[in-house]
């Protein structure tokens, strides 16, 4: 489902894009990533990499803390998309992609209304869910 830049969050746009992968509904996947956008909404770890992060957990995780097996598969596609993503942008972290020198509301703002999230969030999300899904399609 396509999202516009202002309804959704990064890691709302980026878990939901692979739903039907899951076993989970939509909703269900946009409330739990609710808080996530905008680097924990602190400009930390970037929301399309958190989304990721718990599409996979939920995809190849296991609720058998002795799985070794998931445990691994898990470990193994997070350090794998991680990598990437930091290799593609440079970091993951929300506030470095943004450019800002401190992660504020007031310097949040300021970042929107210059355009700049509507410049860079757009194609970190694209690359996001684009290589979400092929990392899940072929686990």
């Amino acid at each position: 489902m396509e999202k516009i830049l202002n309804d959704f969050n990064c890691c709302q746009k980026t878990f939901s894009s692979v739903a039907d992968l899951l076993d989970l509904d939509e909703e269900t996947i946009l409330k739990i990533a609710s808080g996530f956008g905008g680097g924990l909404q602190h400009g930390e770890v970037c929301g399309c990499v958190s989304g990721a992060l718990m599409a996979i957990g939920l995809k190849l995780g296991s609720d058998d803390p002795t799985d070794e097996v998931a445990r691994n598969l898990v470990s193994q596609t997070f350090e794998k998309y991680i990598s990437d993503f930091r290799a593609k942008f440079g970091c993951v972290r929300c506030q470095e992609l943004l450019g800002l020198d401190e992660y504020t509301p007031e310097a949040k703002n300021a970042a929107r209304e210059a355009g700049r999230i509507a410049e860079v969030c757009p194609g970190l999300i694209a690359y996001a869910q684009q290589h979400l899904r092929e990392l899940l399609e072929d686990a």
